[in-house]
């Protein structure tokens, strides 16, 4: 949706910015005196910025517990929206449960669009040990996203033993999982 220089991968589409970028300040500051003074690190920073522009994530999210990944779910918005970035460049995916959130990650993750794919989840204990597998699944399946991929995938699920541990997590006394 969103090419710059007809790559459809999102990190060239970044080094063909920078490979730019340095060569119109390399151009600049043989013909302008001012682009002489600024510091590298300025030139760095600027150059930042312009990146930061054509990034874009994706989150995937789990409607089970839906009270809570909601809740998880604007948290990751907000900070986004907070740390400068476009709320337009987000897409977000909702799945049925925890155990999908790898599947439409990995989806997401190969289409070469996103720079990171970002997975919000709960999962609370039961009286069964359906918990454990669906943990362990779930964490495996995300690592493998990101190492199979190499587009970073990252684990924002909130596991529980009870339902006032998860709400504690969501937000309430801990700090929220969907802002880190």
């Amino acid at each position: 949706e969103r090419l710059l220089f007809a790559a459809s991968d999102i990190r060239r589409q970044l080094a063909y910015l920078a490979l730019i970028t340095l060569v119109i300040w390399t151009i600049l500051s043989q013909v302008h005196p001012a682009f002489n003074l600024a510091h590298p690190v300025i030139v760095l920073l600027a150059l930042m910025v312009m990146i930061m522009a054509f990034f874009v994530i994706s989150l995937v999210v789990s409607r089970f517990n839906d009270y809570l990944t909601d809740h998880m779910l604007d948290a990751a918005v907000n900070t986004w929206r907070r740390l400068g970035g476009d709320t337009d460049a987000l897409t977000i995916a909702h799945v049925p449960g925890s155990l999908e959130l790898a599947v439409t990650a990995k989806k997401l993750a190969e289409t070469g669009r996103f720079v990171a794919v970002v997975c919000l989840g709960c999962v609370i204990r039961g009286e069964t040990d359906h918990y454990d597998h669906v943990t362990e699944q779930t964490a495996r399946g995300i690592r493998e996203v990101g190492t199979r991929t190499g587009v970073p995938c990252i684990f924002g699920v909130i596991t529980a033993d009870t339902l006032e541990q998860a709400i504690n997590r969501a937000g309430v006394k801990m700090g929220n999982q969907g802002e880190k």
